[in-house]
């Protein structure tokens, strides 16, 4: 049994380049980090890895924290915004992360700016954030438009001002501290990867380390509080050398910044959350979901192979292959059903054993199916084989899983699709056993 956990590219460094469909969205979002780095000079740099919950951007974002902290041996933090949910400023817990990557006199610089954002301080250049950001419709923010919005308020905001003024200047100080006394602890895994990488795809690197903060889950807070961390991240992080790596679900972070900018007459947005964000990222990629299907048999279904003395029936990917990708957590939790499936057969030979693989799939993918089914135990057990026929006895308790099946979107965009899928996987399989 697998425990249910994200994917880490770290157990398959060696096997990289036998894994294509894995390793080369990393690879490509790797190669853009670095030309960027290379290219951006002095600038700070907001990037945005884009993609849907359960595509793989956890997993993409550790093994960038990862090669650029292991292999190429710059300062890397990496925050889980959701941890932070109930701070009403979690720009603090984060800047409190880069202790991480400090030392010696840069570490006291550090606390010297932490104890310099006080909440009343910060609270305020959130709110003339907010109205720069507004004013601005979208547009690009910077010190002269943040400076305008104090003006706005008030001249007694203007102390505000230069207070964030001094601390930015700090931060820029600081961060080029951090990246010139920084001393590496290189992965041996990681660096034998470096290797492979300079070798299979060949480009110049940039040799100057540049910090990296890599910020996952932002779209996980509440609207307010992921749109308010957004705003601190564009507001402070924005340093030399220094380069913000967000993982988000832009679907769900688009509709935060479009309730947040609401004209409050007809309580329409500003502005449209895709729009937006586009002004915030140099460089963003929108992850597809990772496909998993091609590997399965090393990272999902290893201990199945050992349960079956290190093979797994020839006509497997028959059946997985014919999915549309699932998950890395959902294939997991699939090879665990399937592993209790085969321990309570009696049999086990090769038909025996896909059969248990074909209900794993139905019961883990089309779970108002196999509630409905649960009734009815008997059918359950050799329901692949039930629905498959014309005519017999439960044929309407058939009928009945058969449109849950194809109607629940739990985890397919199009579950009839996949439902048929897998059951023609199987009659052909069937077919090919009669046959022999």
């Amino acid at each position: 049994m697998k425990i249910d956990q994200p994917f880490v590219f770290e157990d398959y460094l060696p096997k990289a380049a036998d894994m294509p469909l894995l390793f080369d969205p990393l690879l490509d979002i790797l190669g853009h980090i670095e030309s960027l780095a290379s290219n951006n000079g002095n600038q700070g740099c907001l990037i945005g890895i884009m993609g849907d919950w359960g595509a793989g951007k956890t997993s993409i974002l550790r093994a960038v924290a990862d090669y650029f902290g292991k292999a190429r041996g710059w300062p890397t933090i990496f925050f889980e915004a959701w941890k932070y949910q109930d701070d009403e400023q979690p720009i603090l817990p984060l800047l409190s992360r880069l202790q991480d990557v400090t030392r010696g006199q840069v570490k006291k610089g550090l606390r010297t700016v932490l104890r310099s954002l006080g909440a009343a301080a910060l609270v305020t250049s959130d709110a003339m954030l907010k109205m720069a950001t507004r004013s601005s419709m979208g547009q690009e923010i910077g010190v002269k438009e943040i400076k305008q919005a104090f003006k706005v308020v008030g001249q007694v905001n203007i102390e505000y001002y230069s207070r964030y003024e001094n601390i930015f200047t700090k931060l820029e100080k600081l961060a080029e501290d951090i990246t010139a006394s920084y001393r590496p602890q290189i992965s041996e895994p990681w660096k034998e990867f470096l290797k492979w990488k300079k070798d299979a795809y060949p480009r110049s690197l940039p040799s100057e380390p540049h910090l990296i903060i890599i910020v996952d889950d932002l779209d996980r807070l509440l609207p307010d509080r992921a749109i308010g961390l957004l705003e601190s991240i564009r507001f402070f992080l924005m340093l030399p050398r220094t380069i913000v790596i967000l993982g988000i679900n832009d679907h769900v972070l688009g509709r935060a910044i479009e309730i947040r900018y609401r004209d409050p007459k007809n309580d329409k947005p500003y502005f449209s959350g895709t729009e937006f964000m586009e002004k915030l990222f140099q460089w963003s990629v929108e992850l597809p979901s990772i496909s998993y299907q091609a590997h399965m048999a090393d990272i999902h279904f290893a201990d199945v192979k050992t349960l079956l003395e290190g093979e797994l029936p020839k006509k497997t990917d028959s059946l997985v292959a014919s999915l549309d990708p699932l998950t890395h957590r959902k294939w997991i939790r699939t090879a665990n059903r399937w592993e209790c499936y085969l321990l309570q057969r009696e049999s086990k030979d090769t038909m025996s054993q896909l059969e248990s693989l074909w209900l794993a799939i139905f019961h883990e993918c089309f779970p108002e199916a196999e509630g409905f089914l649960r009734r009815f135990p008997e059918i359950n057990t050799d329901f692949m084989n039930q629905h498959l026929k014309s005519e017999h006895e439960a044929q309407e308790t058939v009928s009945k899983a058969t449109e849950l099946a194809c109607k629940d979107r739990t985890f397919f965009h199009f579950p009839e699709r996949n439902f048929r899928a897998i059951s023609e996987a199987w009659r052909g399989l069937a077919r090919e056993e009669v046959e022999l």
